[in-house]
């Protein structure tokens, strides 16, 4: 490998711009074309690199000029003189004739031309400024810089508002490479300052001035910062991204500069009772600027935490930012400080300690991840495990409440390992989720996902259950659908506790079906496809031409054993013609699990043994009828109207339920307990509990 490919690969490897790295990978053979031949130090490539950004620069503009007089004489020409104007004009830019071409299709390839030449004088920019960044690197004073690379005057030539925005988003991103070792001179503050305050420029363009702004002079940055985020709250405008990417820097900074204005963003310093921050004048500034100093005047302002913006952003006290973009960024960059308050932030930011109250539920989802995170990496376990018990009491909001349940078994075993047992805090925790399941107060779907995290926190600390779950993990990592691993010799554990596992295995997963034998247990991973005679029957009823071709239509799903784990995952959203498959329920945001299956009734009558199903919230118990000829008739009845059955389960499973129960099948359900402190604790949800406890079942 030549100096020149680990230059360039190096320069990859430290590109931060995913598009320009996706740019570089595609026109770095044609870079290689350009720079043959020439020295292949550094210095040398530099100013390879700029000399071929001029190169780049000049074409653009010859061609663009160009196709701009073609316009302008083909205004009156006819079109035999404009196809000579074309073709002269290609012969002079192409140096080859390209044929009868019309005016639309020269333009279309001018415009291809121009923008692959942009493409390359990116490539240059940003390869001179990381060259010039090495340089500065290894001791090449800003002099040496600027004598023999040009930098970083070249640079400041491409600021104009005529290039391209991306052309100048790269030029700032290289002087603020520059600015980090020290490459460029004070005297281009103004210059920055200018491009960042600037509202009708592009927004891109805004925020790399405001990242290179931010190398260059900090003082002055966190003035036009606090202007800029003051803007925010008084209008709505296209420089919500400028806004959003302030914030984000915010959060890098120190607690006690960032902490005022984020609360500002979020319009919450009264109610938090922060202190007041002094905001000392801008040295040299009038009604007239409007608070842009000169070059001189920038370097004299003092290190405050605001300056004239937050003086008049007195006059808005406690209005939020407009743009709910940059509030999650606030948010975010808020619980992120490293300042040892995280769990109090999201405590005040969620109203549970009174005050303001953060209204949008995506800004609080996004910070309730955000400062989970921040809170586990400054070791505020023994606060954090509060805040997230008393969240689980806020109000249900959809998005906020589905992260919250989703996180919180993740969250609790990073701070109280399962190995550990249930210590006092998991278990005010899992009681609140208790008492959320035994209520009315959330919906359906809440309520599925608070059983779905109770049973993720429960189950890894039940001392009965820990030791299966570490053996059948282990096992069926790596077993594939329609597989089984058999188990030999005693697992020390109930058929419950096998079977609650593998529930929990199955949440992610395919289902899982045990049967327990004498010495054995034999695990099935997901049902097995089998010849059944109620798709045949369903299949002559309706002869359709667009069924597939290349499938069997007579077989389906058949599940293996007594102790049975769904799936909670593989639900149909949208029906299919073939009747009898999981599908999705709006109401419950699961496909009820819960609920035995046809295919479940259909085993049961070809067995004297009870079938359990086992989901989060219990266990579904299902006897078959006591005599030869119920059992029989139940086959029979559940084979020939298996559609309309299927339909019934997942319109009225209550009476489906009933159905179930006059065909002499008996059915009960068990919910799942754990013990704590010498006692055994469940907790059940009224309208599950109804479902199987009334005669008539739940509608």
């Amino acid at each position: 490998m030549t100096n020149t490919d680990t230059v360039l690969t190096r320069a990859l490897q430290g590109a931060t711009d995913s598009l320009f790295r996706r740019v570089f990978r595609r026109r770095i053979a044609r870079f290689r074309r350009l720079v043959e031949g020439s020295d292949s130090s550094e210095s040398a490539l530099a100013v390879r690199c700029v000399q071929l950004a001029e190169q780049s620069s000049h074409e653009i503009a010859s061609w663009l000029g160009g196709l701009e007089r073609l316009h302008h004489d083909a205004l009156s020409a006819d079109a035999q003189e404009q196809r000579a104007l074309v073709g002269k004009f290609l012969d002079g830019h192409a140096g080859e004739g390209r044929g009868p071409w019309t005016l639309e299709r020269a333009e279309r390839w001018v415009l291809r031309g121009a923008h692959a030449r942009r493409l390359d004088l990116e490539l240059c920019l940003r390869l001179a400024g990381w060259l010039g960044c090495r340089l500065g690197e290894s001791g090449w004073s800003p002099a040496r810089l600027d004598s023999e690379l040009g930098l970083p005057n070249t640079l400041l030539r491409y600021l104009a508002r005529d290039k391209a925005w991306r052309v100048r988003v790269a030029a700032l991103d290289c002087l603020r490479g520059l600015a980090a070792h020290g490459g460029l001179k004070p005297d281009i503050v103004h210059t920055l300052l200018m491009l960042a305050q600037d509202h009708q420029d592009q927004p891109w363009v805004q925020r790399a001035a405001l990242r290179c702004l931010r190398c260059v002079d900090a003082t002055v940055w966190w003035t036009v910062a606090a202007r800029r985020l003051d803007d925010g709250r008084r209008r709505a405008g296209d420089d919500l991204f400028v806004r959003r990417a302030v914030v984000d820097a915010l959060g890098s900074e120190k607690a006690s500069r960032a902490r005022p204005l984020l609360l500002k963003v979020l319009g919450a310093v009264s109610a938090w009772s922060s202190p007041a921050v002094a905001v000392p004048p801008v040295p040299g500034e009038s009604a007239a600027t409007a608070g842009v100093p000169g070059p001189a005047e920038a370097n004299s302002v003092e290190p405050a935490v605001s300056g004239q913006g937050l003086r008049q952003a007195a006059a808005v006290e406690g209005v939020p930012d407009c743009s709910e973009h940059v509030r999650i960024g606030a948010a975010r960059a808020l619980v992120g400080l490293q300042d040892g308050q995280c769990c109090e932030t999201l405590a005040r930011l969620f109203g549970l300690t009174g005050g303001h109250s953060e209204p949008s539920h995506r800004v609080r989802t996004s910070a309730l991840l955000a400062g989970v995170e921040a809170a586990l990496a400054q070791q505020e376990n023994d606060a954090l495990l509060p805040v997230l018990r008393d969240c689980l009491r806020l109000p249900g909001q959809p998005i906020f409440s589905r992260a919250l349940l989703e996180g919180l078994p993740g969250w609790v075993d990073r701070l109280s390992p399962a190995e550990h047992g249930m210590s006092p805090d998991v278990h005010a925790l899992v009681s609140e989720l208790d008492a959320r399941i035994n209520s009315d107060s959330l919906a359906l779907p809440l309520i599925r996902l608070c059983e779905e995290a109770r049973e993720a926190i429960v189950l890894p600390r039940d001392t009965s259950c820990r030791h299966v779950l570490h053996a059948l993990q282990a096992a069926l990592s790596a077993c594939r659908p329609d597989q089984e691993r058999i188990f030999d010799g005693p697992l020390d554990a109930s058929p419950d506790c096998v079977g609650r596992v593998l529930a929990f295995l199955s949440r992610t997963g395919f289902g899982l079906y045990a049967r327990p034998q004498a010495r054995r247990l034999r695990v099935y991973r997901e049902g097995q496809d089998v010849v059944r005679l109620w798709r045949i029957l369903h299949e002559l009823r309706r002869p359709r031409p667009d069924k597939r071709k290349d499938h069997l239509h007579s077989t389906a799903r058949w599940f293996r054993g007594s102790l049975r784990a769904h799936p909670l995952l593989l639900g149909e959203l949208a029906r299919t013609e073939v009747p009898g498959e999981r599908r999705f329920c709006e109401a419950e945001g699961q496909w009820r699990r819960y609920l035995p299956l046809v295919e479940d009734v259909l085993d049961l009558t070809s067995t004297r043994r009870e079938i359990r199903l086992y989901s989060s919230p219990g266990i579904t118990c299902l006897g078959p009828p006591r005599s030869l000829l119920a059992r029989l008739r139940l086959r029979w009845r559940t084979t020939w109207h298996y559609a309309r059955i299927a339909q019934l389960r997942d319109d009225a499973p209550g009476r489906y339920l009933q159905m179930l129960r006059d065909a002499g099948v008996t059915i009960r359900f068990v919910p799942h307990v754990y013990s704590y402190g010498g006692s055994e604790r469940s907790a059940l949800h009224p309208a599950l509990a109804g479902l199987f406890a009334h005669p008539g079942g739940a509608p």
